[in-house]
């Protein structure tokens, strides 16, 4: 699978998910309704295809940004589950595509 990003890099990514998913459980809380009453999540994601470089080689991914930094680093997850953890460096181009994930 996978790039060897840093320590430092997993722990950035790691805490952004932290920070989103208390952001996302405070801004839509359930009110104590068991899941079947509460309505369906209506948000849609976009593609992405991001071109990385992996290995010495150009890479082209399709996938979903679940975590974007300030510094430009990504996690993406491919449509066959896999995440991605790219450096901002790693990053050589990068284009939203019209469909959903």
């Amino acid at each position: 699978m996978g790039l060897s990003p840093s320590p430092l890099t997993v722990l950035k990514l790691l805490l952004a998910l932290v920070v989103a998913g208390a952001c996302l459980a405070a801004a839509n809380p359930r009110d104590g309704k068991p899941e079947s009453e509460s309505p369906p999540s209506e948000i849609e994601v976009q593609l992405e295809e991001i071109v990385a470089l992996h290995e010495g080689r150009r890479l082209p991914l399709v996938g979903r940004i679940l975590v974007e930094a300030t510094a430009g680093d990504v996690l993406l997850q491919t449509d066959d589950g896999t995440l991605w953890l790219l450096e901002a460096a790693q990053v050589l181009g990068r284009r939203p595509l019209d469909e959903p994930f």
